[in-house]
């Protein structure tokens, strides 16, 4: 060290006082014993920094809010003090010498990119040392502090991923779910419907975004997010009652998820001996939620195949929301299951610890004759305070009669039911009472502290319940029997909306009502085996069931639900292509366009019946040109998609985006059909298109807008490189030159494909990303670049191959290859 280095420190004695320098690497004098307080404030440089080993002593906050990456300690070094590496965001490893006796409060305190930490036995560790590290990945500690692992400020995502046997050994313990529950605004859980987020710890902040969002959603206030920070106790058998009252359950799929499912245990084909199949199938509809690409493979080899959805780290607002609404009914649903779906209203008073024989009471009651068709309310899940009590007071007095759960827990003192329920249910508002014995209880007991609670009805007596219930003068208006009130009921049923959740009631009332041909049921009865909720995911049963919908939507003229049913998402037509029975696809739109020709508009929706009618063309001729293209596809093809152009000329309505979307895309078919007759005049049209896109795109960037701006791009820079091609044979000095236009469009069409991915990496999007790095693999001039996309586009496709084992990967596949091997590119 010269003397000009030496001239930065500030020492006395043996003490560094203050560092001065600028340099990015620091070699402290081997002169030194004592780093002191601050010594090393205001070293924006710093990246490493040495310490000699003389150096045993580090007082508080030495290097504190420096940009140091790494640090090497003297091996001599005993203590370290407190908050001493506070905040060196740029820290990612350190290795503590087993000479360190002590280590202060807080010493690493907010080391944000600290990964690896290396401590020996021996050393003292004090309260928070790790606080705000959360990108840890790997500790050494002594043995005694993995029981004080919060103490010193580890956090237990990192105890989860780091130590799991540890951590499931402890939660383990008990069995109890513990619930905790949100809902918007703190709002009362009256009439909710119940959705429970299933997620590993280590996922416990992704799972708190999450329920944020779903209260957020249009419907968010009718839904109660349940939770627990027990999530081994949902495995147990003995606590599936409780999650039968959940409307709908929801696992966040991670890699931590499955290793905890893994730890839970499984049998020797390797599926995870709790059931999601058979819990969607029996108890509660399942929504698996992914949160990390590339996972559903590992979760099929684990659960079975189990329709669910990715969402992974952006928007949480679609597509779980549109689902969830399918799946839990909307707002005028309820109102509609409010009105019109039950004869009477019943309010079940019971004991919070006899939740189980409150369910059982329920059930026999909609066994009954007489109360097959009663909302009954109950305060699920809940201890009373005083607005609840409020709450519970307002409900009874809008009840027909109170159904009172007879147990010996009842006779205990000091409870709600006896001391304040049931008395203001008799004196104050003279309500019919249900005494229901669902466990042998003392009578005379129970008549003392229930004074005129009459005769108690044994839960096995169904025909005396029923006969109870037939004296119930209900408040409603006389229901109505028949298939829509069925279907409202099945919904209710399904959802748990004002009743028990009970699916397999609803699935058989939802039937009943389809096979009777309620339209709405049949719809739903199809959606239901489309995405396997709650019954067997099967095609073959979703088609009879759209299809009979299709049939009654036509007797009532309801074109609006023909066109969602037909042209929505897994519509019917789209449907009958997946099936590979074009014809019947071929002939549904053709048929859907005749409906619209006999059946004039009203000036509410003629705008929205343009655009019907423009998808239907365009849709048409899409087919003809996907399948088995002759000459007279082509022509008619073109001829749909022209049509479709014109009617969109001088459109000016509501719906100018759908409409825009509509133009780009009949425009990119009718390019692709004149170019593959051989007219030139096809590029103009794919030009238009893109140009069509592009600006719907900048104004409403919509995930299915821009896959399908890319698909323009990458057609668009496929025919640009063949005329670049051609135009290099008369002038080969300009053949880069000519290449720009397509490596542009290319290289957009990648970059809007790469996107795509990180928010839905689909099967189908994955396939789009491969194809993209193929073509700018295959443009690219510098053979680096070139290798880079086509290795990136092999990896990818590879892994679809292996995870779908889907042989019509395997041209582009051999694509690939073709070209590395062309360009002596090692893979």
């Amino acid at each position: 060290m010269g003397l000009f280095d030496f001239m930065k420190f500030e020492i006395d004695g043996d003490k560094l006082i203050k560092y001065e320098g600028s340099d990015k690497l620091i070699n402290v004098p081997k002169k030194v014993k004592t780093i002191g307080r601050y010594a090393f404030a205001g070293s924006v440089f710093v990246e490493n920094i040495i310490l000699p080993d003389s150096v045993t002593h580090i007082e508080s906050n030495a290097f504190e809010y420096i940009p140091v990456q790494r640090v090497f300690l003297s091996k001599n070094l005993e203590f370290i003090g407190t908050e001493c590496f506070k905040y060196c965001k740029n820290l990612t490893e350190i290795r503590i010498p087993s000479s360190v006796k002590e280590l202060k409060d807080r010493a690493f305190a907010n080391c944000e990119a600290l990964k690896k930490v290396y401590i020996s036995e021996g050393c003292e560790i004090g309260e928070n040392v790790f606080e705000g590290c959360s990108a840890l990945e790997e500790i050494t500690l002594p043995n005694k502090y993995w029981n004080q692992w919060q103490k010193i400020g580890l956090s237990e995502e990192f105890m989860y991923r780091y130590k799991p046997e540890m951590f499931i050994e402890k939660i383990t313990d008990s069995n109890k779910l513990a619930l905790n529950y949100q809902t918007r605004a703190n709002l009362p859980l009256l009439n909710k419907k119940y959705i429970f987020l299933h997620y590993a710890i280590a996922n416990k902040v992704k799972a708190e975004l999450l329920a944020k969002n779903i209260l957020e959603y249009e419907n968010g206030d009718k839904y109660a997010v349940w939770m627990t920070d027990n999530p081994m106790a949902v495995f147990r058998e003995e606590n599936k009652l409780e999650l039968s009252q959940m409307a709908v359950f929801i696992p966040l799929i991670t890699e931590d998820y499955l290793k905890m499912s893994r730890n839970y245990g499984v049998d020797e084909k390797g599926l995870c001996k709790f059931s999601l199949q058979k819990l969607n199938q029996k108890v509660t509809v399942v929504i698996p939620v992914f949160m990390e690409v590339g996972i559903e493979s590992n979760f099929n080899e684990m659960f079975g195949d189990l329709h669910g959805i990715f969402i992974g780290n952006q928007n949480f607002q679609m597509p779980l929301q549109t689902l969830l609404e399918n799946v839990l009914g909307s707002d005028k649903l309820n109102k509609l299951i409010n009105k019109q779906a039950f004869s009477k209203d019943l309010f079940l008073s019971y004991r919070k610890k006899d939740r189980q024989q409150a369910i059982e009471i329920m059930k026999q009651i909609h066994n009954t004759d007489y109360g097959k068709d009663a909302a009954i309310w109950f305060d699920d899940f809940l201890m009373p305070g005083e607005d609840f009590g409020r709450q519970i007071r307002e409900m009874l007095k809008q009840a027909d009669a109170m159904i009172l759960s007879v147990t010996p827990n009842l006779l205990e003192k000091d409870n709600y039911v006896k001391n304040i329920e049931y008395p203001d249910a008799k004196d104050n508002l003279n309500k019919h009472i249900i005494p229901v014995e669902v466990v042998t209880t003392d009578y005379q007991q129970l008549t003392t502290d229930f004074p005129g609670i009459g005769e108690v009805i044994p839960i096995s007596n169904k025909d005396k319940l029923n006969e109870s219930l037939q004296n119930v003068e209900s408040g409603n208006k006389k229901k109505e029997n028949n298939p829509f009130t069925m279907y409202l009921l099945a919904m209710a049923f399904l959802t748990g909306y004002r009743v028990e959740k009970d699916m397999e009631r609803g699935l058989k009332l939802l039937r009943n009502a389809a096979e009777k041909s309620e339209v709405h049921a049949c719809r739903h009865l199809g959606f239901l085996h489309l995405s396997g909720r709650g019954v067997v995911r099967d095609f073959k049963q979703t088609i009879h069931w759209y299809n009979k919908a299709y049939e009654l939507y036509k007797q009532q003229k309801d074109l609006k639900s023909i066109y969602e049913l037909l042209y929505g998402e897994d519509g019917l037509l789209l449907l009958y292509m997946a099936q590979d029975d074009v014809p019947k696809a071929n002939s549904l739109g053709k048929e859907f366009l005749q409906l619209l020709e006999d059946n004039s508009a009203d000036d509410e929706n003629k705008e929205e019946r343009i655009l019907w009618k423009v998808r239907a063309l365009a849709q048409i001729g899409d087919i003809h040109f996907d399948v088995n293209p002759s000459e007279d596809r082509l022509y008619e093809a073109g001829n749909y998609n022209i049509t479709a152009l014109d009617l969109l000329l001088d459109y000016k309505g509501d719906y100018q985006d759908e409409a825009d979307r509509l133009q780009g895309y009949a425009s990119f078919n009718k390019g692709n059909i004149l170019l593959r007759q051989g007219k030139i005049l096809g590029k103009d049209y794919l030009e238009m298109s893109e140009t069509i896109y592009q600006k719907l795109v900048d104004r409403n960037p919509l995930h299915q807008y821009r896959k399908e701006y890319s698909s323009v791009l990458s057609s668009l820079g496929v025919l640009l490189r063949e005329e670049a091609i051609y135009k290099s044979r008369s002038d080969f000095t300009k053949s880069i030159e000519f290449m720009i236009p397509a490596q542009e469009r290319f290289q957009k069409a990648l970059t809007i494909d790469r996107q795509l991915v990180k928010e839905a990496p689909t099967i189908n999007n994955r396939e789009k990303l491969a194809i993209a790095l193929y073509h700018c693999g295959l443009a690219a001039v510098d053979n680096k670049e070139s290798a880079s996309n086509l290795k990136e586009a092999l990896a990818i496709v590879e892994k679809l191959i292996d995870e779908t084992k889907d042989k019509n990967f395997n041209p582009l596949y051999k694509s690939i290859r073709s070209v590395m091997r062309r360009r002596f590119i090692r893979w």
